[in-house]
């Protein structure tokens, strides 16, 4: 979502911004070749070839000072060299590919020959990936040879600063990967042609810095809020693992034959998922079910007052009555199940205690809590509490059972008779109660880290909003009321 906060940030000041001003680009440098002097390569010059003319109906209205190009103004993109194994050594300079540019510990091949400096990339290098993975980025290591799919970016610095025209490509990209311009099926890719000529609105030189540092200022804030994040996870890892061991180490005996280490890792993967999503819906179908199976395989099964056998045997999964919406009475306080939670009121009860509604056709395995009496549609069982399972055990153990694996025929329904020949282990009712409790225990830390990750969220927006309205009122043109907008089609 940082990504896409990001993305929004880039939008909004480069598409979106209500100003004007009098400041002007130095226009005569784009389509004058003289600008390629700075550059060394011997054939740098002849790699450009001045744009086609833009014409009005491809165009509208920006504000004053701002100017339409296309990319190939500002730039000369270089497409790397088609290396072969022969080229490449155990040492010498680095060969940037596609793959090191999205995963910074990716392996590099090397090669000892030397090419045109026009292929050389250097600390600060714009580079774009227009095969495969479609983005832009900044090179920031040592020299490197860049490989084919990947153009090196000599930017006309007359027109457009290094770090705007980044700004700028990132966009163009994103924009170029949505369109009709992608091509391919298995890689993707984006062809010269439309690339250079893509159109991008052109602010003047000073308007391009003072954006750009207003950009950095706001991703600093994002940066910010994802260390926060973080923190938030890694809290509600240490906590849920705390409480998971806790449980654990007060349940099994202590000569038990379980591998302490296998045990500690398990646990860790658990607290990890739980911290990550910060979710009650994720408790309630993937962490209840996995919390459960390591618990009951870690706890010693030999104890005499464990009992062992099949779901049948301590369970009933009794079923539901077909209950026709025009025969539900919308004033009732009764809740109605179906397979997958509440789907209308009654003012009857068929169930008159606490029940698990299980899905039965459509949400097949799905686990809905009913703590009042409710009614349970045909599409659904209900099992409730025995001597042997306590309420609130219950949901944590058919968890464990992976029902919605069951489905069966061209329309999948559960059969209950398959569930009852399942085999369980049953633990003794203090063990299901210190289970629930520690269990208990962990949802509250997640609903509360959800609230704190919300807290964040609109935090955020509000960085967001507040940065785009200082940069607007900023504006030279600000205070004449100007209503010109980038992007107003």
């Amino acid at each position: 979502d940082f990504d896409q906060l990001e993305l929004l940030v880039r939008k909004r000041f480069l598409s979106g911004i209500q100003e004007g001003t009098t400041e002007t680009v130095c226009y005569e440098s784009i389509g004058d070749p003289s600008w390629l002097s700075i550059y060394s390569g011997s054939k740098t010059g002849s790699r450009w070839k001045p744009s086609r003319e833009i014409s009005p109906e491809e165009t509208y209205p920006l504000p004053r000072g701002w100017k339409w190009v296309r990319l190939n103004d500002l730039a000369i993109f270089i497409n790397g060299l088609a290396f072969k194994p022969t080229d490449w050594s155990d040492a010498g300079r680095k060969i940037i590919r596609i793959q090191n540019l999205n995963n910074e510990m990716a392996p590099f091949n090397f090669t000892d020959k030397e090419f045109d400096p026009d292929y050389l990339v250097t600390n600060g290098d714009i580079l774009v990936s227009w095969s495969a993975t479609l983005e832009a980025f900044v090179w920031n290591r040592e020299d490197a040879w860049v490989n084919q799919h990947i153009f090196r970016v000599l930017p006309n610095l007359n027109a457009v600063k290094k770090e705007f025209l980044y700004l700028l490509l990132k966009e163009a990209v994103r924009d170029l990967s949505e369109s009709s311009h992608k091509h391919g099926l298995t890689m993707k890719h984006i062809n010269r042609g439309p690339f250079l000529n893509h159109l991008v609105p052109l602010p003047p030189l000073e308007e391009q810095s003072r954006i750009f540092s207003k950009f950095e200022e706001l991703r600093r804030e994002i940066s910010v809020s994802r260390s926060l994040r973080t923190a938030t996870s890694r809290s509600a890892f240490e906590v849920t693992n705390a409480l998971l061991s806790n449980l654990l180490t007060s349940l099994l005996d202590k000569d038990s034959p379980t591998s302490e280490k296998y045990l500690g890792d398990l646990i860790s993967h658990v607290a990890e998922q739980a911290a990550e999503s910060a979710s009650t819906s994720y408790l309630t179908t993937v962490f209840f079910r996995q919390i459960q199976k390591i618990v009951l395989a870690a706890l010693p099964k030999n104890s005499s007052d464990w009992k062992t056998g099949n779901v049948g045997d301590f369970l009933v999964l009794n079923y539901g009555k077909g209950l026709p919406k025009l025969a539900r009475r919308a004033t009732g306080t009764t809740a109605v199940y179906g397979s997958n939670g509440i789907v209308g009121f009654h003012d009857e009860a068929l169930v008159d205690k606490r029940c698990v509604v299980v899905g039965r056709k459509g949400s097949i395995g799905a686990l809905q809590i009913a703590n009042e009496p409710s009614w349970v549609t045909d599409v659904a069982y209900y099992v409730v509490e025995t001597a042997d399972v306590s309420f609130e055990f219950l949901p944590l153990l058919l968890g464990t059972l992976d029902m919605e694996g069951l489905g069966r025929g061209v329309k999948p329904g559960l059969n209950r008779n398959e569930v009852y020949s399942l085999p369980v282990s049953i633990p003794p009712i203090h063990v299901q109660e210190k289970t629930t409790a520690v269990v208990a225990a962990i949802e509250k830390t997640i609903i509360e880290l959800s609230a704190q990750v919300e807290v964040l969220n609109v935090i955020r927006t509000r960085v967001i909003h507040s940065g785009i309205n200082e940069l607007r009122m900023s504006s030279p043109s600000a205070a004449s009321g100007s209503d010109s907008r980038i992007g107003a089609h």
